[in-house]
């Protein structure tokens, strides 16, 4: 009996110290698989500036319209040289419903040039979008929060010269916080800051990654007159990828006019008294 547990007791000691190297090579050959793949993946980075004007116009106590024009400017990747090539330039166009004093619905039909994307699987792609959006506010005291949901129907062009549909989800939260008053008005300094994410369908033109990008901004923006605001930011983008991983900085200039057929009316009567 003694004999038949040690022959036990020894056959199941060498089974375990057996699984255990098992389990030993298994880890640290998982280890290595990850440690190549990390190696194999490349990181290119890219600086960039972007240029935004937006014209807005409230049509009635519940809605308003705006157009916005921006172009991207990119340099090759790791390079610092922001001006190299043109990257991409577009025209949106929305229509915003205030359903009341927490929730804005807005829909959006744009349409991108895109000259040279580099998260995209060709170049000089025309693509159109259609994308429903709501935005819910958080009241509060002396600045404003407030967080976004967008769903960007794409429609690109490919390879074959046929257009393609992807979807992407959009998820943002946003902080404005004015520094030398409770509202933004004429004269006032504010700062802000966001995080967007983004998760998109698989695609031959965006590629096989679900996960998108992950965006983060920050910036400070001068409220010019009280219809007009002039806001300098900037923009990091990390696009993980299979086989890379892009990072974008970018440093953008926006230029917004609220209501903005009033602005230019002031300006020309302004014009004139002066003549």
């Amino acid at each position: 009996m003694h004999v038949m547990n040690s022959i036990v007791f020894n056959s199941v000691a060498s089974l375990t110290k057996e699984n255990s190297s098992l389990k030993g090579s298994s880890i640290c050959l998982f280890f290595m698989l990850i440690g190549s793949v990390i190696g194999m993946a490349q990181t290119n980075s890219y600086s960039q500036f972007s240029s935004e004007i937006s014209l807005s116009r409230v049509l009635n106590k519940k809605m308003a319209a705006e157009f916005v024009f921006s172009d991207i400017q990119s340099s090759a990747p790791n390079e610092s040289a922001m001006f190299k090539y043109r990257s991409s330039y577009s025209l949106e166009g929305w229509l915003h419903y205030f359903a009341s004093s927490r929730y804005k619905l807005s829909v959006q039909l744009a349409y991108f040039n895109n000259k040279n994307v580099p998260d995209l699987n060709q170049e000089n792609s025309t693509e159109y979008r259609i994308s429903p959006q709501l935005v819910y506010f958080f009241h509060k005291t002396g600045y404003t929060l407030f967080g976004r949901a967008r769903v960007d129907n794409r429609f690109i062009d490919n390879d074959e010269g046929k257009i393609e549909w992807f979807t992407r989800l959009r998820a943002m939260v946003k902080l404005t916080y004015p520094f030398n008053s409770k509202v933004i008005r004429k004269g006032v300094i504010y700062g802000f800051a966001s995080e967007e994410i983004f998760i998109k369908s698989a695609s031959d033109v965006s590629g096989a990654s679900i996960f998108d990008r992950n965006s983060f901004t920050i910036g400070t923006g001068f409220a010019i007159t009280d219809n007009i605001q002039a806001e300098l930011s900037y923009q990091n983008e990390w696009l993980p990828r299979p086989h890379k991983t892009d990072i974008y900085n970018s440093l953008k200039v926006s230029l917004q006019f609220t209501n903005f057929l009033s602005v230019v009316k002031t300006f020309l009567q302004d014009r004139e008294n002066r003549q």
